[in-house]
């Protein structure tokens, strides 16, 4: 079978910067393990793979604008601390993330890194630390199969769960993961989360329902 849309694939890997900087590898006996087509990789490195197939060994060159995107010069900012929530700002600290607004694009969100506290002014950052680098991939194709029953649909359930944790974080409400039971390939087949915080309860009191997962 050829890496498609929707298929999970399983594979070793390494990357490393164009100028030779190691970044990241699988462990022998734990390879990265993907539903092809949702996000789960960055998209330079996935629109290489498309079809290629088990046993498949690659040598793949990402540049930064299809991997985590060129430096934004307007991501690295100041902020004073009373721009965040009460409830949040006990909790600020260097590598405390939050998401937000881009300072200049309406309606496109930005994950955001604190990078420093100076006084009441919080140095924050929405670049990725891999902004502005071109990748070099070497890949090693293990499996390649068809998803099984369920598993898009605990992928969703993965999407439903982190879009409800960053509404929280975005109010300044804590949150505390209970209970989950996670698949292979970023998904849940249950999750149970508790959050607390001013207006919760009457902000998610009808967040009930049900969902059906289709292709």
């Amino acid at each position: 079978m050829n890496i498609v849309k929707n298929a999970v694939v399983s594979m070793n890997y390494k990357v490393g910067t164009a100028a030779g900087e190691h970044v990241d590898a699988s462990q022998p006996g734990e390879p990265l393990v993907f539903l092809c087509g949702h996000s789960q990789i960055i998209n330079g490195l996935e629109s290489a793979l498309l079809g290629k197939k088990a046993g498949d060994k690659l040598a793949i060159d990402v540049a930064a604008k299809d991997a985590y995107g060129e430096v934004d010069d307007e991501l690295d900012i100041k902020v004073n601390k009373s721009m965040f929530p009460k409830d949040a700002q006990k909790n600020l600290q260097e590598g405390f993330q939050f998401r937000a607004e881009h300072p200049t694009k309406e309606k496109t969100e930005v994950t955001f890194t604190i990078h420093g506290i100076e006084g009441d002014d919080v140095l924050v950052s929405g670049n990725h630390p891999l902004a502005g680098e071109n990748l070099h991939f070497e890949v090693e194709i293990l499996e390649v199969r068809a998803a099984a029953g369920g598993e898009e649909a605990a992928l969703f359930a993965g999407e439903l769960l982190r879009m409800y944790m960053r509404y929280a974080e975005k109010r300044g409400w804590k949150m505390e993961l209970l209970n989950s039971n996670e698949t292979g390939i970023g998904g849940y087949k249950e999750a149970v989360i508790e959050i607390h915080g001013t207006g919760a309860y009457s902000a998610l009191k009808f967040e009930s329902g049900v969902h059906r997962v289709q292709r």
